[in-house]
């Protein structure tokens, strides 16, 4: 597999160098003394670029996957849309330069035809505006998954990318436990009721915490890999202390659909390695945060029945109602809100005209109908293929296999709860578990590769 990648610095003269870089003193001078620091940063970005462009490209948009809802650049974009962008581009530029384009995994051919039915469902959509705006961020993301699962990662970078990403993870959640601890907290309920949840607040800017909990999940699950694999002493307990941060902060979120998904990466871990001796740290470390919980934590779950799941199970009802009356086609990509007026009072209680589904399979089911969960679940089952096939060929899997795909599963737990299936963490998770696929597969041909040739 190629090696750290430094096509930009082959590709110009060396005689450029010092023009370049006088180039780059001068256009740092002037965004200091204009108080461009959105500019200063992209100067002082530019060397890591030059040399390591596919960790710094794709590493910062696994870094800012956390603080996605503090990124609002205007005109609705993001920072962090900004961000996939430029790593998309950069795989494609250096997979062309550097001829680490390859085959695209079968996976990546199911999704694709998942996107295509999404697509088609603008035809029939009952508000073709809104499924046109829905496509858009449905085809990036699955564009960007294909792309990058087309690329041949490798193992340095893959280690570097998974580094940032948990970093990333660890700093939100610092500063999450921060504001919390401070009094600046998402407030849900009213009176003796009232709770305040674990979030991200800059300004007037606030995360909903249910969102801002499963962007946590993969910084979670990579946290675990690196405390278990880490060969040092520093290592294990730098890895030990990020986990920490990271699942107080999650469970601080008092999402509900966290605690249930971060019981499913555990679940994976234990099934998957069998390292019962070494997870033991980690068990003890979740029930001494789960004691320290306050009392509104343990009071959420009590109510999650009484309430309904804040309302959910009611949504619940009146879109399977919306399903009744367009099984087979759906009401089009992003038409739940918009139909949901029709179908409000067919709930047991009523919460208001305009409301989102709180479920990726209902939301598939209501806005493609029973072929696009089809496809869903087609594309679903072949990832969790791909998995088995890999074992069975390649032997047990790496710690890093079994992170991807556990933080892939527990997005789809998740997803019973937070609609999140055209959020940029769920693909960045599929992305991972491929990547992680791919560095083992090559490693095994290496090793036996070797032993033929010794042989």
């Amino acid at each position: 597999m190629h090696q750290i990648s430094q096509v930009g610095l082959r590709r110009f003269p060396s005689a450029l160098l010092p023009l370049g870089l006088s180039l780059a003193g001068v256009l740092a001078g002037v965004a200091i003394a204009q108080g461009w620091w959105a500019y200063l940063l992209m100067f002082t970005l530019a060397p890591f670029f030059w040399y390591f462009p596919v960790q710094t490209a794709l590493g910062l948009f696994a870094f800012s996957i956390p603080f996605e809802g503090l990124s609002q650049l205007g005109g609705g974009t993001t920072a962090v849309w900004v961000l996939g962008l430029l790593a998309g581009g950069t795989l494609v530029a250096i997979g062309l330069l550097d001829d680490r384009l390859v085959r695209p995994p079968r996976t990546a051919i199911y999704w694709a035809f998942f996107l295509l039915w999404v697509g088609l469902s603008v035809l029939w959509a009952v508000e073709p505006k809104g499924a046109l705006r829905q496509l858009a961020t449905a085809a990036a993301l699955v564009m960007f998954y294909f792309m990058a699962v087309s690329f041949r990662i490798a193992e340095k970078e893959f280690e570097w990318v998974t580094r940032l990403a948990i970093v990333g993870g660890c700093l939100a959640g610092m500063l999450a436990l921060y504001q919390y601890s401070a009094g600046i907290a998402w407030e849900t309920g009213m009176g003796a009721s009232m709770v305040s949840r674990a979030s991200l607040t800059v300004g007037e800017n606030q995360v909903n915490p249910d969102f801002f909990g499963f962007k946590l999940i993969i910084p979670v699950s990579f946290a675990l890999a690196a405390f278990l694999s880490a060969r040092t002493r520093l290592g294990r307990f730098l890895s030990f202390c990020a986990l920490g941060i990271t699942v107080l902060a999650l469970l601080l979120t008092m999402s509900r659909a966290a605690v249930l998904s971060l019981g499913v990466l555990l679940v994976v871990f234990f099934v998957r390695l069998r390292l019962y001796r070494r997870l033991m740290p980690v068990v003890l470390l979740a029930a001494i945060l789960l004691a320290s919980m306050p009392a509104t934590f343990y009071r959420r779950i009590q109510e999650a029945g009484e309430t309904g799941g804040a309302g959910r199970l009611d949504i619940w009802e009146a879109g399977l109602e919306m399903f009744k009356h367009y099984p087979l086609f759906g009401t089009g990509l992003g038409n739940f809100p918009i139909v949901y007026q029709q179908y409000a009072g067919f709930s047991r209680k009523f919460h208001g005209f305009t409301r989102s589904p709180h479920n990726i399979y209902l939301s598939i089911l209501v806005d493609v109908g029973i072929l696009g969960l089809g496809l869903f679940v087609m594309a679903v089952v072949r990832q969790a293929r791909d998995v088995s096939q890999f074992r069975k060929n390649t032997g047990p899997p790496t710690v890093w296999v079994v992170a991807g795909e556990a933080a892939f599963y527990s997005l789809l737990v998740y997803g019973f709860f937070v609609d999140l299936i055209w959020d940029k963490a769920f693909w960045l998770a599929g992305i991972f578990l491929a990547f992680a696929i791919a560095v083992q597969a090559h490693k095994a041909d290496v090793l036996t590769q070797a032993s033929a040739s010794s042989a």
